[in-house]
């Protein structure tokens, strides 16, 4: 019985001391990247197949592999950064070279981990029911959002916008 003690004391000193060798991002966005719009309740699909320059939209779900979205999390050049994916193992990023200008559409690309194609998820608590959350572009600090003044029509596509938190900027 003792020499089983003293065996958890020294595995649980080792654990304690070892720790990560570098700090991992908080949160689990996972359940984010059902990518269901709070003002449509309507999933981030893609128009069109999975090429570079296909174009991010809302529709409604159908449980579609252009529905499927996963996040990755990388350590590339001294910090970890989060990235979009789709089944493709391409990336969610800004079309028109990155830019980070108001209506900008969301595009999926070749992942090179550029600030374009890196997000963060921000919580935004309960909103019509649901735990919500903003993503926001590292590059440009700005949000995904639908076009058309928050359209909830099929095919509306996802934009950059500056950050205003209304229910189309809002995904759960």
């Amino acid at each position: 019985m003792l020499r089983r003690l003293v065996g958890v004391i020294v595995l649980l000193g080792i654990i304690a001391t070892a720790g990560p060798a570098r700090a991992e991002p908080l949160g689990n966005p996972l359940k984010v990247l059902a990518g269901k719009n709070t003002a449509t309740g309507k999933c981030t699909s893609l128009n069109g197949s999975p090429v570079n320059g296909a174009k991010l939209v809302t529709w409604s779900c159908d449980n579609g592999t252009d529905q499927r979205w996963h996040g990755d999390y990388r350590w590339v050049g001294g910090s970890y950064k989060m990235t979009l994916r789709d089944w493709t193992n391409k990336c969610v990023g800004l079309a028109n070279r990155g830019s980070t200008a108001n209506g900008t559409e969301l595009v999926l690309w070749d992942c090179h981990y550029q600030s374009d194609q890196i997000w963060f998820w921000e919580d935004r608590g309960i909103v019509n029911g649901v735990h919500a959350y903003a993503i926001r572009n590292q590059g440009s600090g700005k949000c995904i959002g639908l076009a058309n003044l928050g359209s909830v029509a099929n095919g509306t596509r996802h934009v950059l916008w500056d950050c205003h938190y209304h229910a189309d900027q809002l995904f759960y």
